[in-house]
């Protein structure tokens, strides 16, 4: 077999394995989402649950380096700009999503950033893609569902729905810096990296913003938060995201956010009772069909 054919047999083989990494990331993305805003429904802060969060994350994430990887850190130039790039995009995506929280139901919030594809197809765009009239139409079919989901009767904070807008653009463009930037990078050279940067980036803003005397003051649910959120949505997560997009690429992996969506529109109704109107309902509808009709879009191997 030629070293052309075997490539591309390992390419083959490795699109199933990207696929379930990537469900197993987004299965913690959507326990997050859910138990993060319970967290805030009985007035515990976003910045201590997230700083907290991410260095126990970081703590765990070096651990499995040095002791079950048994690797080194990796230096090299290319690795470093990469995760610390993707690193800070991501904490100022998943701070903006936490700060969202405080002001909508998690349902709206999860159905809000599922817009993420439309964004991802808009890069790809700028990126030398070209747009076709069906992309046009699946941007305006989301649009027309993110405003009957925010716009109809004034009952979604707007400072919520921007916070999210925010955490979708700033994602999708940390998807891209993973993809082009770290490509080649086992997931136990990258993640740790990564997850450090953030937690610096976030530990930085509220150790200035909070005054020292009560850094970290949680009660016992907030703690078991942390730690869910630490070790399956963020740790495991992580890792299989990293491991996902290497395999089947950013724009695959987008692509898949519905799925996230729905499990966590479910999970936030039989947990937190959360109700979307019927007009919001249809909205959100919209705005998932607008973003499945994404994946019958063909993208080149490398656009994806």
């Amino acid at each position: 077999m030629s070293a052309v054919s075997t490539a591309i047999a390992h390419r083959i083989r490795a699109i199933p394995a990207g696929y379930l990494y990537v469900l197993v990331a987004i299965l913690g993305g959507s326990v997050a989402s859910v138990i993060t805003k319970q967290a805030l429904t009985s007035d515990i802060a976003p910045m201590p649950l997230l700083s907290a969060r991410l260095i126990l994350s970081a703590v765990i994430l070096w651990l499995i380096q040095f002791f079950v990887f048994r690797q080194r850190p990796l230096l090299e130039r290319r690795l470093l700009l990469g995760a610390t790039a993707a690193g800070v995009a991501n904490a100022i995506s998943l701070t903006a999503f936490y700060l969202a929280l405080q002001y909508i139901d998690a349902s709206v919030a999860m159905v809000l950033f599922s817009t993420n594809p439309l964004f991802v197809l808009g890069m790809l765009t700028l990126l030398g893609s070209r747009p076709t009239r069906l992309d046009t139409g699946r941007a305006a079919l989301g649009l027309i569902g993110v405003t009957l989901l925010v716009g109809v009767g004034g009952q979604v904070a707007w400072q919520g729905v921007a916070l999210v807008m925010v955490t979708v653009v700033v994602f999708s463009i940390h998807l891209m810096i993973v993809q082009r930037t770290l490509y080649g990078y086992s997931t136990a050279q990258i993640t740790p990296l990564f997850i450090t940067v953030m937690a610096v980036c976030v530990s930085a803003v509220y150790f200035l913003t909070t005054p020292p005397a009560i850094w970290f003051e949680l009660p016992a649910d907030g703690w078991i938060v942390v730690g869910i959120t630490a070790v399956f949505s963020t740790v495991l997560a992580r890792l299989a995201l990293t491991a996902g997009i290497q395999r089947i690429g950013s724009g695959q992996t987008a692509l898949l956010s519905p799925v996230e969506t729905v499990l966590a529109v479910i999970m936030a109704v039989i947990f937190l009772g959360e109700r979307l109107s019927p007009l919001q309902l249809l909205g959100g509808a919209l705005v998932l069909i607008s973003a499945a009709l994404v994946m019958r879009r063909p993208l080149s191997p490398s656009r994806r």
